[in-house]
């Protein structure tokens, strides 16, 4: 290992220490509560327009109407760059942010290719969530004809006949469960 790359190395593991001492003051303070999480989704955001932009520029001359599904799958995609990693502490990152660190975690990674979609022309996506015991499951989703669309982080994606039968796939049908969606539009509970 050269000099550069073990001072970077001890660097990292002075920023662990520092994160995991302070980790209860700052999961404390993070003030984003789940009804504002609205304000995660931001279509308009320059980063975000921009990988909308490169998928659209893909398409001879891109129609949401009959070119969102094929889109949707360049969408999810580009977010496979985004390295799924798992930090010692629950923040928010903004679309922005996760995309300029190129890192985050699975909720991350679902708030930027939510973004995306949206900024692809559909605004019925939406990031859903069900927790079950101790399993959290996300996804994102959207309508597509009579069909409901969702599509995984880790590249998979299936059609439901309606969210209801998503969330049930999620597992929101149990005694313990809860399950909640919201796109940059609204924020609902659904069970």
């Amino acid at each position: 290992m050269d000099d550069e790359a073990e001072m970077l190395r001890k660097y990292n593991n002075i920023y662990l220490t520092i994160i995991t001492r302070y980790k209860d003051y700052i999961e404390e303070h993070e003030v984003l509560h789940l009804t504002e999480l609205p304000k995660l989704i931001t279509p308009l955001n320059k980063n975000v327009a921009s990988i909308a932009e490169q998928i659209r520029s893909g398409f001879e001359s891109y129609n949401p109407s009959t070119d969102f599904y094929s889109a949707a799958y360049k969408a999810l995609e580009s977010i496979k760059s985004i390295k799924q990693i798992t930090m010692p502490i629950q923040f928010w990152q903004m679309p922005s942010e996760t995309i300029s660190n190129g890192a985050g975690d699975e909720f991350d990674r679902a708030v930027v290719l939510c973004s995306v979609l949206i900024a692809l022309g559909n605004p019925s996506t939406k990031v859903a969530v069900v927790t079950a015991g101790e399993q959290r499951n996300i996804s994102v989703y959207f309508s597509n004809g009579d069909k409901v669309a969702c599509m995984g982080v880790s590249g998979s994606m299936r059609e439901f006949a309606s969210s209801k039968e998503l969330f049930d796939y999620m597992g929101a049908e149990g005694e313990d469960s809860s399950a909640y969606e919201f796109n940059d539009k609204m924020y609902s509970d659904i069970y």
